[in-house]
This record gives structure tokens, C-alpha cells and sequence, in this order.
């Protein structure tokens, strides 16, 4: 991580209401942050999970942000803009708990990023308080899981999570179950995910997410490992055996006669 990222960060972190407060102060600290104890004018961020009591009294220019913005930021290495992490129900996926299952490293990140950036909440267990299970398959001890809670969790793919971004809006789940064909309308399209030498395909199994221009920055280490070669087929390889240089292949056409200079 960068020494500067927070530098210039007045920060006031209330302990009670962070989670993971060590983790945060370390990495204010670690990336040129300095710590007020006293809500005074000097603060430029209070750093909080859940609301201050209406009574309490802010620093006229301080801004009030999730502990989300410092973790964020320090893994991008770059310092993001707090309107996202903002302390508020408005935001695109505030109330959301979202649980991944079968994703890949690198889009489990991904989505994580996404999620957490629009003020959403990410968890390994799958529980009552998960509403969205995002996954590609209909198998699976978590997707059992979710079948078992009803209505109250709800199955869709990365798909979802990317559309309702680009539309800056939470679009509907219909449609996004793991089991809807690769041909069904996603908004006003159709998704197709781009595979690792460029082209598309439908979708399938072990695909990319694909990111919106609008989602966070990944860090260095959201950034996938390269995709195997193209191997498809580009026509019957040629096997015969190799003849004496200057042989031609059995299958080339037999030469005219040779044009004999004068």
C-alpha cells in the first residue's frame, strides 16, 4: 500500500460503532492518517458503522463515512470519493446482504467491491440475514440453503448486481436465477460475458464478470490471472511426415514445365 494514501485524513473513529477498529486504525495510520480523539473542527472524516446519536454535535466540514471507504481505498491504493460510503438508507445497495457461492477468486472480489462501494454488506455464511445469494449454478450446500429460507433470500447471478449498476437502479431478479437461459432479456438486452481472447460467449460456467464503467476501481489484487490460450480449432493440422528439403507435400500441385530461359 502506498505511504500517502490517507495523508492529509483527519480522522475521529468511535471504536464502539467500527467493526473491525483495529484493522481501520492501522490502516489510517499506515497510509499517512492522523487521529483526533475530540470531535473538533480540525476533523475532516469520522469513520462509523451505525449513526451517532442525534444529538451529537459534528464538525461543521467533517464528512461522516463507513469504515468501508478506509479498507476500500487502502486496497486500491488510491483515495476514493465518500459520497459512496456515506453514513445513509439511499444508497444502491444499502440494506442488501449479499453471499457468494461458486464464483472465482477474482470475481468473488469483484462483486464484493461493487457491493460494498454502493453500500451493500458481504458474508461467507449463508444465514436469515442474507437477502441475495449471487451464484452460477442451482447446486451446492449454500444454494440448498437459500431454497430452504424461500422468498426471503433471492437467487441471481453476477448479472444482476452489474445491471442494477449501470441503470442506477436495483432492477428485478426475474430473470437473473442461475437456471434462466443464457437467452434471456437482461434489462433491454441480452448478457454476454466476454471470454479471454476477446470474443463473447453465452453464459455459462467459469466466465468473467464483466465490470461497469461506474463500479470502483479494482485494486491490485482484484485483477483476474490471465486466461488460457485461444486453443480452438483453426482447421486439421498437418501431420504427414516431413520430406527432404525441397520436397513438396504429397498433396501440392505438380509443377508445369519449367519456363527455360533462353
Amino acid at each position: 500500500m502506498g505511504s500517502d494514501v490517507f495523508r492529509g485524513v483527519e480522522f475521529y473513529l468511535d471504536e464502539r460503532r467500527v467493526k473491525d477498529a483495529a484493522e481501520v486504525k492501522h490502516l489510517l495510520k499506515v497510509g499517512g492518517g492522523c487521529r483526533s480523539f475530540y470531535l473538533d473542527e480540525m476533523v475532516t472524516h469520522v469513520i462509523l458503522d451505525s449513526a451517532l446519536p442525534p444529538s451529537t454535535l459534528l464538525p461543521s466540514d467533517a464528512v461522516v463515512v463507513h469504515s468501508d471507504w478506509v479498507k476500500i481505498s487502502s486496497r486500491c491504493e488510491t483515495l476514493l470519493p465518500t459520497a459512496p460510503f456515506e453514513l445513509s438508507d439511499s444508497r444502491l445497495f444499502s440494506g442488501l446482504v449479499v453471499c457468494t457461492s461458486k464464483l472465482s477468486r477474482a470475481d468473488t472480489e469483484k462483486l464484493g467491491a461493487m457491493v460494498l462501494y454502493y453500500g451493500g454488506k458481504m458474508q461467507r455464511r449463508l444465514d436469515s440475514s442474507v437477502t441475495h445469494l449471487v451464484t452460477m449454478e442451482t447446486s451446492g450446500l449454500k444454494y440448498e440453503s437459500a431454497l430452504r429460507h424461500g422468498n426471503s433470500v433471492k437467487v441471481v447471478t453476477p448479472e444482476w448486481v452489474v445491471d442494477c449498476i449501470t441503470h442506477g437502479e436495483k432492477v428485478g431478479e426475474e430473470g437473473y436465477h442461475p437456471s434462466a437461459p443464457p437467452t434471456t432479456p437482461v434489462g433491454s438486452r441480452e448478457y454476454h460475458s466476454p471470454t479471454c481472447n476477446g470474443e463473447t460467449e453465452e453464459r455459462g460456467e467459469a466466465q468473467s464478470l464483466v465490470v461497469p464503467a461506474n463500479a470502483p476501481p479494482p485494486g491490485p489484487a482484484d485483477t483476474p490471472p490471465p486466461g488460457p490460450a485461444d486453443t480452438s480449432p483453426s482447421g486439421p493440422a498437418d501431420t504427414s511426415p516431413p520430406g527432404p528439403a525441397g520436397t513438396p507435400p504429397p498433396d501440392a500441385p505438380s509443377p508445369g514445365p519449367a519456363n527455360t530461359p533462353p
